[in-house]
């Protein structure tokens, strides 16, 4: 194999990560006591199984694991750069938004331990600097923004903990320039692109107990141990946008583009507890057995998807606050985020 094509599968390598998947649960019960107790071991490992499948959207889980990776992806749109502002000199401010894959419109994570399907969470900080600010009204540079995004924060969900992180840079290039029509502004026609690399990790913090009601007693497994699920993922986007200003007091703006996608998503860990009946007849509770789960699924976001977006922001002095909506056809993903600005 020639030293190029050994250079472009190492850095294929480090831009996507083989998917993997392996998931088993190992279970011990007494048989003697869960016969003492009216119990049937069968039933007890069946019922804890589904439960915890349920609990950890284990029954497809490489399908969601695939899911946290592209609503990684789409999380930080519109996050790192401005589409309504055509300032002329900086531009600075924060957002705060959230993705979401597979599971339609709704951008919340849902009531369960985990999220229904693909969600991650970010908020950012950016700025934005015109590289012709100290040059004349016909410098070139003038056509030429440039944008930096960065932001860590900690999550708690309990029983999870975790962090988000997002850190980028962008380019936007003005390839038609704004005009002024009668009580319009039209901003004219950017090219936009740049790096994104967007993080979302929750890790188990505290037992996980999983009940099962079975026979009028309550089967209990006490799940502990390390767990995590994590989002870790880079995009490079293409894209174009526009925008129009009314009265320079309200903007609409939009665009699409496609994304060049890289990072995983991972689910991993080694859970273990005791088996704990109670109710019933039983005075006191009743340790029947043990039972663990060993997982570790890996899986890629979609390696080229696409994007359209639309917003709107209201421009106040010096300050813009806004709204953004993103949505991806081919990821089957949603993305929105809110912001403050403040630019001249």
């Amino acid at each position: 194999m020639s030293r190029a094509f050994s250079w472009t599968f190492a850095a294929a390598g480090l831009f996507l990560a083989a998917p993997a998947s392996a998931q088993s649960f190992t279970f011990n019960v007494d048989q003697q006591t869960a016969d003492s107790l009216g119990l049937d071991t069968a039933e007890i490992e069946s019922g804890i199984q589904e439960r915890v499948e349920q609990t950890l959207n284990l029954p497809d889980h490489a399908a969601f694991v695939r899911e946290m990776a592209n609503a990684s992806v789409i999380s930080t749109k519109g996050m790192g750069l401005d589409y309504g502002s055509n300032f002329d000199r900086f531009i600075v401010g924060g957002s705060f938004g959230s993705g979401v894959s597979g599971n339609g419109l709704s951008l919340g994570s849902g009531d369960g331990k985990l999220p229904e399907s693909g969600f991650s969470l970010q908020v950012a900080g950016m700025v934005g600097l015109n590289l012709g600010m100290f040059s004349d009204d016909e410098s070139p540079l003038r056509r030429f923004k440039i944008y930096a995004n960065y932001m860590q924060l900690p999550i708690n969900e309990d029983p999870f903990t975790g962090q988000l992180s997002n850190v980028g840079g962008h380019l936007q290039i003005d390839v038609i320039k704004s005009r002024d029509l009668t009580g319009l502004t039209w901003g004219g026609l950017s090219f936009n692109t740049g790096y994104t690399r967007a993080n979302y990790k929750l890790e188990l913090d505290k037992a996980l107990p999983i009940d099962l009601d079975l026979s009028g007693q309550t089967v209990t497994w006490n799940a502990s141990g390390s767990y995590s699920l994590s989002a870790g993922t880079t995009t490079i986007p293409l894209e174009v946008s526009t925008n129009i200003q009314m009265l320079k007091v309200l903007s609409i703006f939009g665009g699409a583009g496609m994304n060049i996608n890289g990072g995983n998503a991972g689910s991993r860990g080694t859970i273990g507890g005791e088996l704990i009946a109670s109710g019933g007849d039983n005075a006191d509770d009743q340790n029947i057995g043990n039972m663990g789960l060993d997982l570790e699924v890996v899986e890629n976001p979609t390696e080229i998807s696409d994007h359209a977006f639309l917003g709107a922001q209201l421009n106040v002095l010096k300050f813009r606050v806004y709204g953004q909506a993103t949505g991806s056809l081919s990821g089957e993903a949603f993305g929105g985020n809110v912001g403050l600005r403040f630019g001249i």
